[in-house]
């Protein structure tokens, strides 16, 4: 869906102390840049088992784009996640098609050429589990009946966790200080997924005329409602908007070990309406960021406007 997945290391290590910005790795130079990890544990003041956003590792110095909470202690453990990533370079454009295999007990259908066309992500609130709406278009499909019904294969089963002990940093790029949203509500992202299908006379089955896909622009816009300030001239969500500054956005969902989910958006720039005070039961002030590429052109992680990740 959104074309890039690599651990971000072979596997985790411990921190044996530095700085909250620059902690000291057991293991030495073995995460990679623009990655993600989880640090620590749960209410240790230090990594909380929040997620983090890693610019290089050099030697035994990881140097994070979003600071601690406090300096790390001997035995801190750092977690390898899988870094779900949108791709950006044209040279990771193309889109290998997959095929499936649709059964009912009445009809069975093959479809070939399947590719995805759009993604919803939900469930990132407080409570809720999250998950992703997957739409798929389809090059060519057949009618079939010689496989067997019902299909014996094993279905994944996954288990997540419901939003809980979550943070969401925003700080300005290039600014790694420690920036919590300590009234958050609720936090959305719309994922518009930019794919094109190729349209020609070089199908493989009669009547085909989708022979393949290519990735173009994603669009992604993230928003987040928090309680109103009191009284002030200088509202802090309208200032962000107000400025020229780009935002780093990290949003972790949860920190338990095995269902941690961390959202990461390197450089973001404000958009849409200004923030003002919305009504209801409580006061609360909107604020929605555009997604862009970073300037880190190293790699299509580094450069990547979107990254998830999976611990």
């Amino acid at each position: 869906m959104f074309g890039g997945a690599a651990v971000s290391a072979a596997s985790g290590t411990t921190l044996t102390g530095g700085t909250a910005t620059a902690p000291t790795t057991t293991a030495s130079g073995t995460f990679s840049a623009g990655s993600l990890t989880f640090v620590g544990a749960d209410a240790d003041a230090r990594g909380g088992g929040q997620c983090y956003a890693i610019a290089t590792h050099v030697t035994t110095t990881l140097t994070l784009l979003n600071a601690l909470a406090g300096s790390p202690t001997n035995g801190d453990a750092l977690f390898s996640a899988t870094t779900v990533s949108s791709v950006e370079l044209p040279s990771t454009a193309s889109i290998t098609g997959l095929r499936f295999l649709l059964q009912t007990s009445n009809q069975r259908m093959e479809a070939h050429g399947c590719f995805a066309t759009a993604v919803s992500i939900s469930g990132l609130n407080a409570g809720e589990a999250p998950f992703i709406e997957i739409t798929w278009g389809i090059s060519w499909f057949r009618f079939e009946s010689s496989s067997t019904f019902p299909n014996a294969t094993a279905v994944e089963q996954f288990t997540p966790k419901v939003a809980s002990r979550g943070t969401l940093h925003v700080s300005a790029v290039g600014t790694a200080t420690r920036s919590l949203r300590s009234t958050l509500r609720s936090f959305s992202i719309d994922y518009s997924l930019g794919v094109s299908p190729l349209i020609g006379p070089t199908g493989v089955n009669a009547f085909q005329n989708t022979v393949g896909a290519v990735r173009t622009t994603d669009a992604i816009m993230v928003s987040w409602e928090e309680d109103a300030e009191a009284a002030t001239a200088s509202p802090a969500l309208a200032g962000f908007w107000d400025g020229a500054t780009n935002y780093q956005v990290m949003f972790t969902h949860n920190n338990t070990v095995g269902g941690r989910l961390g959202i990461y958006l390197p450089n973001c720039v404000a958009a849409g309406e200004r923030p003002t005070q919305m009504g209801g039961d409580v006061n609360r002030v909107k604020l929605s960021l555009q997604a862009h590429t970073t300037a880190t052109t190293t790699n299509d992680l580094t450069l990547a406007a979107f990254k998830m990740g999976l611990a």
